[in-house]
């Protein structure tokens, strides 16, 4: 779960950076480093991969439908259809939802 705002992005940076020993970090970032292990901060810092792992789900549904109808299989072909279509919606729903108000 990366990082969303940049707001995020810098205080775990800055959480990453105590957790290293790094002087000067304060409050709530040197707080959360005691307690979060370094494994979960990374989670945080990982570049946003969402799209390309969607863009890869929604192109292999599409090309498992392709096949089925191909092999006159229209109950899978429907199976992958939805599913691609799924991943598509939920993808722009999510990004829509994480986007701030204001």
């Amino acid at each position: 779960m990366p990082a969303k705002t940049e707001k995020q992005k810098k205080f775990f940076g800055a959480v990453m950076g105590a957790k290293k020993g790094k002087k000067g970090v304060k409050g709530a970032a040197k707080k959360t480093a005691k307690q979060m292990p370094k494994k979960e901060i990374k989670k945080f810092l990982k570049k946003k991969g969402d799209e390309d792992e969607e863009t890869f789900n929604t192109s292999s549904n599409i090309s498992k439908f392709i096949t089925s109808i191909s092999s006159k299989n229209y109950a899978d072909a429907n199976k992958y259809l939805k599913a691609a279509i799924e991943t598509k919606l939920s993808a722009r729903i999510n990004k829509a939802a994480n986007q701030p108000l204001f």
